[in-house]
């Protein structure tokens, strides 16, 4: 369950928080992995994508956290999301329930190069 965030500065390699929800009875660890990734999908090749890591928790009883979902976020410049992998857990967080990638299939914007 995604409840959204904002980037937080500095946007560079190892910036993280949390961003907990408005019923606080879950939150999201987030960092930035990568502010130079290259990612090739059907759409096209991009240079200089932001990778967005963050993982999902459940608040449970006793002060335990169930993590239920983990993502992976690249956004190339100008552009926006163009990759996206979703991995989803099970068994308290423990075992790998389904793993879903998702990327830009077609874009017919103007990159920075062409302008």
């Amino acid at each position: 369950t995604r409840f959204g965030y904002n980037l937080k500065k500095p946007i560079t390699t190892g910036t993280s928080w949390i961003e907990t929800s408005q019923s606080g009875r879950s939150f999201e660890k987030l960092i930035i992995t990568s502010t130079n990734e290259h990612v090739e999908t059907p759409a096209g090749k991009f240079d200089g994508c932001l990778v967005v890591e963050f993982a999902h928790y459940r608040k449970l009883s006793m002060g335990l956290n169930q993590r239920d979902v983990e993502i992976v976020e690249k956004y190339a410049p100008n552009i926006g999301l163009v990759e996206m992998d979703v991995r989803s857990y099970t068994d308290e967080g423990m075992t790998l329930y389904s793993y879903i990638t998702k990327t830009l299939s077609k874009y017919t914007g103007v990159t920075s190069s062409e302008k």
